[in-house]
Order: structure tokens, then sequence, then C-alpha cells
């Protein structure tokens, strides 16, 4: 098993928990933050400063909406420059087709479904139960919240939000940088 720690540790961090575990890919060491979170339950080993002295080669972002997109690519660009990888994460318990493409540092919860010939972009999270149906693209640092259904032949542009429960209608195109509020 590879160590990873997580960056952040809100409510999406707590998420990543049962996300790694169920991989049995990976070890978690920690998570580094701003500050200490008494809520969390692993090891805070310290700020952004003190990552220099752990010998840490994989971490997985634990900021979801709390932050812009913008903001959340930023961390992640200041990460790779200390040479950390992001690891795509995906729960045992979501099925991804052998046709689809998933690059590094996605992350895909429970439930969630990626049918046949779809791509997936660097740093998106398919949240809790969402389900991207065939052919379809979703850019780079895109966060698809728990619910969300996109249809067949969709193409989601970079930095996007797609709140929960929306249902996106085949052929559709989000542009890039686009926030769609969840249905209630």
């Amino acid at each position: 098993m590879k160590n990873i720690v997580i960056i952040g540790s809100g409510g999406h961090a707590n998420s990543l928990i049962d996300l790694i575990e169920s991989s049995k890919k990976f070890k978690i060491i920690g998570y580094f933050d701003q500050k200490k979170n008494k809520k969390n339950k692993i090891k805070y080993p310290g700020n952004d400063s003190d990552l220099k002295n752990y010998k840490v080669k994989f971490a997985a972002m634990g900021v979801g909406l709390g932050l812009p997109p913008k903001k959340k690519i930023e961390i992640i660009r200041k990460y790779k420059k200390f040479g950390i990888n992001f690891p795509k994460l995906i729960h045992k318990f979501s099925y991804v087709s052998k046709t689809s493409t998933i690059e590094d540092g996605v992350q895909i919860f429970s439930g969630s479904i990626i049918n046949t010939n779809s791509q997936i972009k660097s740093h998106s999270v398919i949240n809790t139960g969402s389900i991207i149906e065939h052919d379809c693209y979703i850019g780079e640092n895109s966060y698809i919240c728990p619910g969300v259904i996109i249809l067949g032949s969709c193409m989601i542009g970079k930095s996007t939000i797609i709140g929960s429960k929306n249902i996106i209608l085949p052929k559709t195109n989000v542009i890039n940088n686009s926030f769609i509020k969840a249905k209630i």
C-alpha cells in the first residue's frame, strides 16, 4: 500500500477517507490544511509549509465546493511543484466502463456510473450516485455533485460545477466555468 495525504479537512475530505480506504491501494497518513480541524479523526501533520518534512508522493484534493475551481487548481499545481502526484481514486462500489478514460486526480465516489466511451479529465469529482452516460466529456477540474445524471454525448467544460439532482439532456454542451444550481 502506498502512503497518501489529503489536502483539506472539511466535509469533502471526510468523504474522501471512505473512498480512499475502499480502493485498498493507499494508506492515509494524514491531512494538510491551514489549521487543525478537531472534527477530523486522521493525523494532522501540519500546513503546506510542513509538507517538505514528509516524503509524500501522493495526495488527494479534499477541498470540495468550499473554494472556487480556479483556487482549487492553484493549490493542486502548488503541490505538484513539490513532486506530489494526484492519483485517480475510484470507489469500489462505483462502475467505470473499460472503454472510458479516467485521468489522474479524478475522484469517483460510491454508487456512481461512468458508461462507455466517456472521458473524465484530470482533477474532476464525480460525487456519490451520479451517472455519466455514454460518450460524455467532463472537463478538467469539474465538480459533478451527488445524484447528477448526464445523458449521452454531453460535453461539460472545464472548472464547471453541476449541482445535485440536475439532469443534463443528451448532446448538451456546457461551457467552461459554468455553475448550474442544485435542483430542490
